[in-house]
């Protein structure tokens, strides 16, 4: 396996656009979640479905290091997952 140099893990402009948008999408969603107080329109399956891809996903973060803002990225996304999914499992649908 060859080993990556600096010029392959330097920062890909589409990367971080990738990486900022998600981020803001996140953000909506948490703020979406506060303000209604429930979680109406959005599917908890899904949402436990997006934990176990990023918890399977990122389990290299606690074997390889690429570097500090990788590891920053990966833990706000898990943190991110697993504090939309309690968000929408403690708030309760509300019925019209």
């Amino acid at each position: 396996r060859r080993r990556r140099t600096p010029i392959d893990m330097a920062m890909n402009m589409f990367r971080l656009m990738g990486d900022v948008s998600h981020q803001i999408a996140i953000v909506i969603l948490t703020l979406h979640l506060y303000q209604a107080k429930n979680a109406r329109g959005i599917s908890i399956k899904t949402q436990e479905l997006r934990l176990l891809v990023f918890s399977t996903r990122y389990l290299d973060l606690f074997t390889t290091f690429y570097s500090t803002y990788n590891s920053i990225v990966k833990v706000y996304y898990l943190v991110a997952a697993i504090g939309i999914l309690v968000m929408c499992k403690t708030n309760p649908i509300k019925r019209l």
